[in-house]
């Protein structure tokens, strides 16, 4: 009897025992899958926060650059057709020129336009600087880099071969080969004009290669919307074509140029 009550009581303490190891490997389990839900959920708040911050970049980013695009359209100047002051190039020399959102030097520019480029131009109201609108756009140009298109009647003269008109009526602004009289050079090469009246004179050019001494014309050219161009051409003594300079006006010349391209370029010595 004895025996028997001793083998119930170890049979029981051996099933308490059973028991409470089982419960222990569920609550091992339980905190394993709480911590792996907590560290999936730690991790995520990172990125939802970096996702948070680049769309603020963005939005902010897209705020700064159309703002700066309604100044710019709000700088714009605007014309009137009675603002036109004449139609000009630009006379760089080979540079582009700026166009700028305002009258300064310092001002954001807006696009560039290309030596020798036809645009019109307007009165601006400040001193050294035209409005004008190049593709679509409009803004300032500095005054120094823009010269005009000289218009004349050009009557029923015709071109010669070469595609230029004699001028025959002097001209309203300060343009005459005269101004050429005198020796120019460009490196080794010199060019001197002499016997010169306001649209004729005498040349003799020295390069490396030849010599040739011919006249040099006040004539002029045709651009594609009929405004005429003024240009000193070289001839020589069998009429033959050599080169032409484009005719500035109102300055003192010390430097002519070849063509819109600017070579060769010659100064005066």
């Amino acid at each position: 009897m004895k025996k028997t009550v001793i083998c119930l009581a170890i049979l029981t303490m051996m099933s308490a025992a059973v028991s409470c190891g089982n419960t222990g490997n569920n609550g091992t389990l339980e905190n394993s899958q709480k911590t792996t839900t907590s560290s999936a959920v730690t991790t995520a708040v990172p990125e939802a926060s970096k996702a948070e911050k680049t769309t603020a970049a963005n939005v902010s980013a897209k705020s700064e650059t159309e703002n700066k695009a309604k100044d710019t359209e709000q700088n714009a100047p605007t014309f009137n057709e009675s603002d036109r002051l004449f139609g000009g190039y630009v006379a760089t020399q080979g540079d582009d020129l700026n166009l700028r959102n305002e009258p300064f030097p310092t001002a954001d520019i807006i696009d560039t336009i290309p030596n020798g480029t036809q645009i019109d131009i307007y009165s601006c109201g400040r001193a050294g600087w035209y409005c004008t609108v190049f593709k679509g756009k409009s803004g300032y140009v500095s005054a120094d880099y823009i010269k005009e298109i000289e218009s004349y009647d050009a009557g029923t003269e015709t071109a010669n071969i070469y595609g230029y008109y004699p001028v025959t009526e002097q001209p309203r602004t300060s343009i005459a080969v005269s101004d050429l009289e005198g020796t120019w050079t460009c490196g080794d090469d010199t060019i001197t004009f002499h016997d010169c009246s306001w649209n004729a004179g005498q040349f003799e050019m020295k390069t490396t290669y030849y010599d040739i001494q011919g006249s040099v014309l006040l004539e002029y050219t045709l651009t594609p919307d009929n405004m005429e161009e003024m240009w000193y051409t070289l001839y020589n003594k069998e009429g033959a074509f050599v080169t032409a300079f484009h005719a500035e006006s109102g300055i003192q010349l010390t430097d002519i140029y070849a063509g819109q391209s600017g070579d060769p370029h010659y100064t005066r010595k």
